[in-house]
């Protein structure tokens, strides 16, 4: 494995709630800021867009195996794309839940260049 770090891997920027208690806030991404920034930092939509960038890095890669570290809602958001959600299906999606220190394994598809030619 090579490698490649990338800004992109960033938390969800909290802006204005950055170092309070979200819990204390009663913050609530998917409802109120899906499409609608936090006061001083970024929305969901945003989020969806910088997973976009890993995902071209992720599936244009030619290694078989690679390691993807960043925090929970860019890693939602990247899952929920390199699984074919739409941007509204991986926000409401509870399948991904992973709990502090875990990790997750996906297979993803082999890209062109990997793929056995078929004869026609």
């Amino acid at each position: 494995m090579t490698p490649v770090e990338t800004a992109a891997l960033m938390e969800i920027d909290f802006g204005d709630y950055e170092g309070r208690d979200k819990s204390d806030l009663g913050l609530s991404l998917r409802k109120c800021h899906a499409e609608t920034p936090i006061p001083g930092g970024e929305c969901l939509r945003d989020v969806w867009d910088r997973a976009g960038e890993v995902e071209r890095l992720v599936t244009g890669r030619n290694e078989p195996v690679g390691v993807v570290v960043g925090h929970f809602w860019i890693n939602r958001l990247l899952w929920g794309r390199l699984g074919g959600m739409s941007f509204d299906a991986a926000c409401r999606n509870r399948i991904y839940r992973p709990r502090t220190e875990s990790y997750i394994a996906l297979e993803l598809p082999p890209t062109a260049s990997q793929r056995e030619p078929k004869e026609t």
